[in-house]
C-alpha cells in the first residue's frame, strides 16, 4: 500500500525521534531495544515492507541472537543488518557493544575481525597509552559483567598530558565495575593531580587507592578515591605546594595570596578526618608528614571519602 505524505511524514519524525533518543543515551537495555524496534519498523514503513511473525536479520541482532558467533561471522552479519537499516550505524551500537562485553579479550576480537568498527567511539584501548598504564580496559557499557579496571600510576605527575589515556579510562569505567588505582610515585605537578582528582570526583564506578608510594600528587590521588588499601612497607608523604611566581611585586604578592588559599580550601577536603587540624595547619606551614605502612592503617578506621562526604552534606541540605 501506498504512504501518502502526511504518513510519511509521520514515519519520518517517529524514526528521528527514536535516532534523538538513542543519541541522548538510554541506560535502561529493555527501553533501547524498544526503541530501536520501533526505529525499525517505521523504516520498514517507509520501504515498504510489511511487518510479519518472522523476525528480521536486525531483530535478531538487537535480540542478541548472535552473541557466540565467531567474530568473523559476526561482523558478516553485522554488514547485512546494516543494510536493513539503511546504513545507520548508531541503530546496531548496542548489540556491537554486547558483542564485545560477551567475548570479554577485546584484542582478540579487534585481531580477527574489525568488529569495534561499528562503534560511533572505538573503545579506550591501552595500545595507544605510550605507557600501558591502563592494564584492564573499561568496555563503555551501562551492562555486562562487571570489570575491575587496574591502573598503574608509577611514574612522576608531570604535564597533565601525561594522564591522557588514565583520565579518559576512568572517565569510560561503569557504576558496575571497579577503578583499582596502584600508586607508585614520588608526586610532581598539582595541576596533573588536580585533573585526575576531577575525573575520580565524576567516576561512575567504585575507586580504590593501593598505596605503594604515595608522595605529594601522588598522596592527592590516594585521597581523592573511595577506598584505600595499602601494601607491605607502604609510604605516603603529605607536603604543601611549592611552586614559582614572577612579575611585578604587587602581581606576586597577589599570586601568593591566591594560591595560598587555593590550597587550603583543597587540603581540607582531600586531607579532612585523615590528618588532623594540626597536622593540616603544619603542612600549610611547609612541614612535611611521612607516615609508613602502620601509620596509614591506623589513620583509616576515622577518615571519609570525599565522595561520601559531599554526598552526606548534599543529603543533610536538602532536609534542611
Amino acid at each position: 500500500m501506498m504512504l501518502n505524505i502526511k504518513e510519511k511524514l509521520t514515519l519520518q519524525r517517529a524514526v528521528k525521534e527514536g535516532l534523538d533518543k538513542l543519541k541522548s543515551g538510554i541506560k535502561d537495555i529493555r527501553q533501547r531495544l524498544a526503541t530501536q524496534r520501533q526505529i525499525k519498523e517505521a523504516l520498514d514503513k517507509l520501504k515498504g515492507v510489511s511487518g510479519g511473525d518472522s523476525q528480521s536479520l536486525f531483530e535478531q541482532l538487537i535480540a542478541g541472537k548472535f552473541l557466540k558467533e565467531v567474530p568473523a561471522r559476526f561482523l558478516a552479519i553485522l554488514k547485512k543488518a546494516l543494510a536493513e537499516v539503511n546504513g545507520n550505524i548508531q541503530m546496531i551500537q548496542d548489540p556491537v557493544i554486547a558483542y564485545l562485553a560477551e567475548h570479554h579479550s577485546e584484542e582478540g576480537v579487534f585481531e580477527s575481525a574489525d568488529v569495534s568498527s561499528f562503534l560511533p567511539v572505538r573503545p579506550f584501548d591501552a595500545k595507544n597509552q605510550a605507557n600501558g598504564a591502563v592494564r584492564s580496559l573499561p568496555k563503555g557499557l551501562e551492562y555486562g559483567a562487571p570489570q575491575n579496571i587496574i591502573i598503574d600510576i608509577d611514574t612522576d605527575f608531570e604535564s597533565p598530558e601525561t594522564f591522557r589515556g588514565i583520565i579518559r579510562a576512568i572517565e569510560q569505567a561503569r557504576e558496575v565495575d571497579t577503578v583499582t588505582l596502584k600508586i607508585n610515585s614520588h608526586g610532581g605537578r598539582t595541576d596533573s593531580a588536580q585533573a585526575v582528582y576531577a575525573a575520580l570526583m565524576e567516576c561512575k564506578a567504585k575507586t580504590i587507592a593501593r598505596i605503594i608510594t604515595a608522595y605529594s600528587s601522588g598522596s592527592i590521588v590516594a585521597m581523592s578515591c573511595d577506598e584505600i588499601q595499602t601494601t607491605p612497607h607502604c609510604t605516603m608523604m603529605i607536603h604543601n605546594a611549592s611552586g614559582f611566581s614572577w612579575g611585578k611585586v604587587g602581581d606576586m604578592k597577589a599570586q601568593s595570596t591566591f594560591l595560598e588559599k587555593h590550597f587550603r580550601k583543597w587540603f581540607d577536603e582531600l586531607y579532612s578526618g585523615f590528618l588532623t587540624a594540626e597536622e593540616i595547619a603544619d603542612v600549610l606551614k611547609g612541614q612535611e608528614v611521612w607516615l609508613r605502612e602502620e601509620d596509614i592503617k591506623s589513620r583509616l578506621p576515622k577518615w571519609r571519602p570525599i565522595r561520601e562526604r559531599r554526598g552526606a552534606e548534599a543529603q543533610a541540605n536538602n532536609a534542611g
